[in-house]
């Protein structure tokens, strides 16, 4: 796999083990406050053509992944050796979420963060390992997208 193991990011972006523990108990928190990151999403993607599939009914099951995505920032942990196709089912078809979501939701997303972190004895800290999370949880995703597109291209390739 040409992609950096997660180790090896969370390396380069600066979460320490220090930083994580102080995101875990905030868990709790993220998942309060999650509900109101699907909705903010919702309100977006109602007005906007490209998003229109994430908006009724049917949207219920990238909500509750959406909030599942956000609350696991704050469940920051290694993920150890893996396998490539086991590293692409667990980011890629695990959260639905594409990085253009998240780059779209970003302020919703900064501001949600720091209102969870205000409940940390060190907030300053928290704050910037919650920061560093987004930052490593989104360079996973998108190299995850990135994979994909690659195996797809390649499908398409041996197609001709």
């Amino acid at each position: 796999m040409d992609n950096p193991r997660a180790e090896e990011l969370e390396t380069m972006v600066g979460l320490s083990d220090g930083e994580r523990a102080l995101l875990t108990p905030l868990g709790v928190c993220a998942r309060k406050v999650a509900p109101l990151l699907s909705a903010a999403f919702a309100k977006r993607a109602s007005a906007c053509s490209m998003f229109s599939n994430f908006s009724g009914e049917d949207s219920d099951s990238f909500k509750a992944r959406m909030q599942a995505w956000f609350v696991d920032l704050f469940e920051a942990h290694p993920e150890g050796v893996r396998s490539e196709d086991q590293w692409v089912n667990e980011r890629f078809f695990r959260y639905p979420v594409s990085p253009v979501c998240i780059i779209v939701m970003m302020d919703v997303i900064l501001n949600l963060g720091r209102r969870v972190t205000r409940y940390s004895h060190k907030r300053e800290r928290a704050v910037r390992a919650f920061y560093m999370s987004l930052a490593l949880q989104l360079t996973l995703l998108e190299q995850c997208y990135e994979l994909v597109r690659r195996r797809l291209s390649t499908q398409l390739m041996l197609l001709d």
